[in-house]
């Protein structure tokens, strides 16, 4: 079990809560995590007080402090986690069996999934993560970034296989499937008639049809891309440093 804390907060007193290991303050801090994500969901960040979350938790503001040492500690633990989970998707993959076809289905029908279990996050991730500043916003983007990476590098390991077509542009692509995937925040409300099983299949499947080629190319001759994987696997790799202005796509997922 990991017994690191939830929340980044003062370092002092971080490394104390994981020193004590202790359980109710683990549960306090997944109260307070969720509380944050849902008020401000509803509310927003901005108009969001620390009083808003100390209320919904049923605890002293004061009390807050001993987890975190402002607000945008709890933005940042929402959109760290989300990665962290997107991460976590992008390791099991590279130790995924099967064809580059195989793994990269099952790339896109867990981040779907995933996706699914943190709508409230999402949500916030999208509307808020520009207000995460400082190195905090560089590691966020450092992760985006890589995530990124990796499926454009699944998408050119497909075209050096033969079964997507030459003629996409691998980060394009990459950038369309997770541009449809992410929308599901959206639109996606668990207590509708279509289950995420449902959907997650569909979005995987359109995605693997929109990689390959329409009948009427013809590309014989034409089956090579740059610096391609000699072992047919996609690779991971982490940026010098990312800019701020990068885009929204990627993990959050």
């Amino acid at each position: 079990m990991d017994d690191r804390p939830l929340l980044p907060g003062n370092t002092r007193r971080k490394q104390a809560r994981s020193n004590k290991a202790n359980p109710k303050s683990r549960e306090t801090e997944r109260r307070i995590l969720e509380a944050a994500t849902e008020t401000f969901h509803v509310k927003g960040y901005i108009s969001t007080t620390l009083n808003d979350i100390a209320a919904a938790v049923g605890i002293e503001k004061g009390s807050l402090y001993y987890y975190i040492d402002s607000k945008e500690d709890l933005l940042y633990a929402i959109i760290q986690k989300l990665h962290d989970d997107a991460e976590g998707n992008l390791r099991r993959n590279q130790q995924t069996e099967g064809d580059s076809r195989t793994r990269l289905e099952s790339f896109v029908r867990d981040h779907v999934l995933n996706f699914a279990q943190n709508l409230s996050s999402i949500r916030v991730f999208y509307t808020e993560y520009r207000l995460v500043t400082g190195e905090r916003h560089d590691r966020i983007m450092a992760q985006r970034g890589e995530y990124e990476r990796y499926l454009t590098s699944m998408i050119e390991t497909a075209i050096a296989d033969g079964w997507a077509c030459p003629n996409l542009r691998p980060n394009l692509a990459s950038t369309a499937i997770l541009t449809m995937v992410n929308s599901i925040y959206l639109w996606f409300d668990p207590r509708g008639d279509v289950t995420i099983e449902e959907i997650a299949e569909t979005l995987t499947q359109q995605a693997i049809q929109g990689l390959t080629c329409p009948p009427s190319h013809d590309h014989t001759t034409r089956r090579t891309r740059r610096n391609a994987p000699q072992d047919g696997k996609a690779r991971a790799t982490l940026p010098a440093r990312a800019t701020r202005g990068s885009r929204a796509t990627g993990t959050a997922g």
